[in-house]
C-alpha cells in the first residue's frame, strides 16, 4: 500500500518537525513499509494536534511523510490502543547517504509503556491526507 498524491519536499526535517511541535499528541491512522524501495511511510490524523485547544489552532491537517533510502529500522510498538505520537525528533548524523535519523516515541498511557520507531533515511516529503481520509 502507498499513498499517492502531490508531494512537499523537506529539505529541513530537523527544523520541520521541531517547528511543528515533534507532531505531539498527532495520531498515526497508517504505517508502512516498502522493504524493497526502502520507504517508510507514516500517515498522522493532525499536523497541528500540539496546538489543539488554542487559539492560533488552524484546524486539523491530516498529512502524511514519506522517508526514502530508509534502513536500520527498528521499532517496538503495540497497535492494540492505537498510535499517539509524544514526540518525533529527526535528527542528523555522519552517514552520507543515510544523514537523518527519525526516532518516533509513541505514548501508549501510562508509566514505561512508551514505544519507539527508529530509522534513517536520506530524504522526506510530506503529502496532505485530507482527500484519502475522506474516500476511506
Amino acid at each position: 500500500m502507498s499513498f499517492e498524491a502531490e508531494s512537499e519536499s523537506i529539505d529541513d526535517p530537523v527544523g520541520f518537525f521541531g517547528a511543528h511541535g515533534h507532531l505531539n499528541d498527532a495520531v498515526v491512522d497508517h504505517l508502512v513499509v516498502e522493504a524493497t524501495s526502502q520507504i517508510l511511510q507514516i500517515m498522522i490524523d493532525d499536523l497541528y494536534a500540539n496546538l489543539e485547544g488554542r487559539p492560533d489552532y488552524p484546524g486539523a491537517r491530516p498529512c502524511f511523510f514519506t522517508f526514502y533510502n530508509t534502513g536500520s529500522l527498528r521499532w517496538d510498538v503495540d497497535i492494540s490502543d492505537g498510535l499517539r505520537i509524544a514526540e518525533l525528533r529527526v535528527t542528523e548524523t555522519d552517514d552520507a547517504q543515510r544523514p537523518f535519523r527519525l526516532e518516533v516515541e509513541f505514548n501508549i498511557g501510562g508509566i514505561g509503556k512508551n514505544r519507539h520507531l527508529t530509522a534513517n533515511f536520506a530524504a522526506m516529503e510530506m503529502d496532505d491526507a485530507g482527500d484519502l481520509l475522506e474516500s476511506d
